[in-house]
């Protein structure tokens, strides 16, 4: 366009029909092109298909003239086209900056939450472990004192079992004693009761050997029971009045027997009350110790419950953790893999 241009004012001005708008236009002189001759470059302008293209534009004026308004168009244009180019150009490079500090901003932060939440996942999976060892931690206290009751129960009613044979024994003995003690004492100087007798005081020294009564007293009962009763003969009755001096003497001591029968009973209902009083310690003992164990019981159920409570807090915790973590790795792939592909667009120009 510029060779076409200034070959056109060249052939103007030897011909002289530059318009006005022709010569305000400042031509270069022919000499600046050098081995350029103007007749070749006017007749190629003026046969040009520019020619034929810019007649229906700018009139019926001469070639020349038209050639120039065509070149001042193009100009025109070519300076515009020049402007947009560059506002484009200044937009991608504007793009090429945000879209780079977009991306690594988002990769930085990307990789601190990954950070972040490799952390939290590893912190989650250390507490369950805590969780699940103090879980199976108090269940074996839990089936400790379980056990425990069991066994202690076992023991209790052992004892109970005890106490039961041992107070009928002592309360069975203490009756038996009470028994021989109203027969004896009606029956000093009778020998109607004699059978009587010997069985009430044969049966007390059967209980007294049950209850651990001592030797010396089994023995003189027995010598008691086992002793020879028959009465004298019994005169014949001669007058009134003389009855007091024929009643017939036995020859038995039952007062010494009676009184060692009163000691034994004083004795076995003391120790009858002295076992009512350990069984009663003993049972109060045991349901103290036994409620005691509930209540440990109940409290470390109540901490298994919270504990396996926060177990599953935990687990789901982990579990959201571990896919935030997977998301941000994602992210952070993406976004790594547009910032090599951004920086690449970008360094092309």
């Amino acid at each position: 366009c510029l060779e076409l241009f200034r070959a056109g004012c060249s052939a103007a001005r030897r011909s002289g029909h530059c318009s006005s708008r022709a010569r305000g236009t400042r031509c270069p002189p022919v000499a600046t092109m050098p081995g350029v001759r103007p007749t070749v470059l006017l007749a190629f302008a003026l046969s040009s298909p520019l020619l034929a293209a810019t007649s229906s534009r700018f009139g019926t004026g001469h070639p020349v003239e038209q050639v120039i308004g065509l070149l001042q168009e193009l100009g025109q244009k070519a300076k515009e086209q020049g402007k947009e180019e560059e506002v484009l150009y200044t937009k991608f490079e504007h793009w090429c900056a945000n879209s780079r500090g977009t991306l690594d901003k988002a990769i930085a932060q990307e990789k601190t939450l990954i950070e972040q939440l490799s952390h939290a996942v590893a912190s989650h999976q250390k507490r369950e472990e805590v969780l699940k060892a103090d879980i199976a931690k108090l269940g074996k206290e839990i089936q400790a004192l379980d056990a425990e009751a069991s066994q202690v129960a076992q023991v209790r009613d052992e004892a109970r079992a005890l106490y039961a044979e041992r107070s009928a024994a002592h309360s069975n003995t203490i009756q038996a004693i009470h028994d021989a003690i109203a027969v004896l004492e009606q029956s000093k100087a009778d020998t109607a009761t004699l059978m009587v007798l010997r069985r009430s005081v044969g049966r007390v020294v059967a209980l007294l050997a049950a209850s651990g009564a001592s030797q010396r007293a089994r023995d003189q009962l027995s010598a008691f029971a086992e002793e020879d009763f028959d009465p004298k003969e019994r005169p014949d009755l001669k007058g009134s009045g003389d009855q007091s001096g024929h009643v017939q003497e036995y020859g038995f001591k039952s007062q010494s027997v009676i009184e060692l029968l009163k000691e034994l009973k004083l004795k076995f209902e003391d120790e009858l009350t002295a076992m009512s009083t350990e069984e009663t310690s003993a049972e109060n003992a045991h349901q103290l110790a036994q409620t005691a164990r509930d209540q440990l019981k109940s409290a470390r159920l109540a901490s298994r419950d919270e504990q396996e409570s926060a177990l599953g807090a935990t687990e789901q915790e982990r579990v959201q953790a571990q896919a935030d973590l997977d998301s941000a790795q994602g992210d952070l792939t993406a976004d790594s893999e547009s910032l090599r592909t951004t920086g690449q667009a970008c360094d092309m120009k």
